[in-house]
């Protein structure tokens, strides 16, 4: 795209849609929290409508469960012709991480004086209560119906390389709609690293609107992370880096970035709020 495009893309259109919504949240008096969700859900409508036009053969209740029943982007997995799972996942494989979830968001939050401690412990336990154990469970669910999903999670600790993390262990929901939506065609039309930055730079835009709009602050930060995952998967394919060491230098230090401190502050801890999780 010609750079006149994209300025004008980035400093008028995203400048005035972050204005207006700071301006929603401050008259109507929209709590941060919700107006996070509402963006959350607003984008992942869209996803699974854009999947669905792509998928024009699903049809019925297939494309009715997979719209509304299923967290996961997998949409050939709900084809009335794909292969059944020959060991489907038993229905208490979520549970262990459920419980962990609950206990950091309705115990240990609460035990910190810190707030930033109080809000990511908090939002760890909501990420081990929904990713790793509600939609694990519910990836079981539509196992034993026939279905060949899988869970968004795949044991992510075990991550050796930034790619191996991004690529199958860490929510496979966004690898599945970035590699149909832009990872593919835009390999096929120029190359496989190009499409690695796009996809990037699309995860780094999406949770701008989800974390930084919100919170009204910390612009930037979640772009600057997903570059650096970026500049990470480029270093270790042309040095061979690899080990749990150079991954978690990665991906876990410069987590902040992502989940700055505004955020922290002005959406999370109102929502752990309201959840009853903090006293």
């Amino acid at each position: 795209l010609p750079w006149r495009l994209v300025e004008t893309f980035f400093c008028r259109y995203i400048s005035e849609f972050t204005e207006m919504s700071v301006m929603c949240v401050e008259i109507m008096e929209i709590p941060r929290w919700v107006w996070m969700w509402c963006l959350a859900g607003a984008l992942f409508a869209l996803a699974k409508a854009l999947l669905l036009q792509k998928e024009a053969a699903l049809t019925g209740w297939h494309a009715l469960a997979f719209a509304a029943a299923w967290p996961g982007m997998d949409v050939q997995a709900w084809r009335p012709s794909a292969r059944r799972v020959e060991m489907p996942l038993p229905w208490y494989s979520g549970l262990a991480a459920l419980t962990a979830g609950v206990l950091c968001t309705w115990g240990l939050a609460g035990c910190w004086s810190h707030p930033l401690a109080s809000g990511w412990t908090g939002m760890i336990g909501l990420v081990l209560m929904l990713h790793f154990g509600l939609f694990r469970m519910l990836a079981g669910f539509w196992q034993r119906r026939g279905l060949p999903v899988r869970p968004l999670m795949d044991q992510p600790l075990l991550a050796v390389t930034v790619a191996e993390f991004w690529r199958r262990r860490w929510n496979r929901a966004f690898r599945d709609l970035s590699h149909a939506l832009i990872a593919r065609p835009v390999a096929q039309r120029w190359n496989g690293t190009a499409a690695r930055w796009l996809v990037f730079l699309a995860s780094g835009l999406a949770h701008e609107l989800v974390i930084s709009v919100p919170a009204g602050a910390g612009y930037g930060l979640p772009t600057a992370y997903f570059a650096l995952q970026a500049a990470g998967m480029e270093c270790e394919k042309r040095w061979h880096l690899r080990g749990h060491v150079w991954a978690f230098a990665v991906i876990a230090l410069p987590a902040f970035f992502l989940f700055h401190p505004p955020f922290v502050e002005r959406v999370m801890l109102p929502f752990l709020h309201f959840l009853n999780a903090l006293p």
